[in-house]
């Protein structure tokens, strides 16, 4: 994903890559010791717009067995 600043399109990335990687919000919460309220009023944020801050999508990507990569392109190859 390339983002473009649309809060709701990161939220729509996290999301996809929850369901391809068969990852519950459960899964979530049990690994980042968070309660299902805190993931949910995370989401429901970001899905209204809100920009999460850089380690709360480092948190997100953590408790998904991820990795979080920032790379910065040049527009020309965009």
């Amino acid at each position: 994903m390339i983002y473009s600043g649309n809060n709701q399109e990161l939220y729509l990335a996290v999301r996809a890559a929850m369901k391809e990687y068969h990852i519950l919000e459960q899964d979530i919460c049990d690994t980042l010791g968070k309660t299902r309220q805190n993931l949910s009023t995370i989401f429901n944020r970001m899905n209204h717009g809100d920009s999460p801050e850089l380690y709360v999508l480092y948190r997100l990507a953590k408790g998904m067995g991820c990795k979080l990569k920032i790379e910065f392109i040049p527009d020309s190859k965009v």
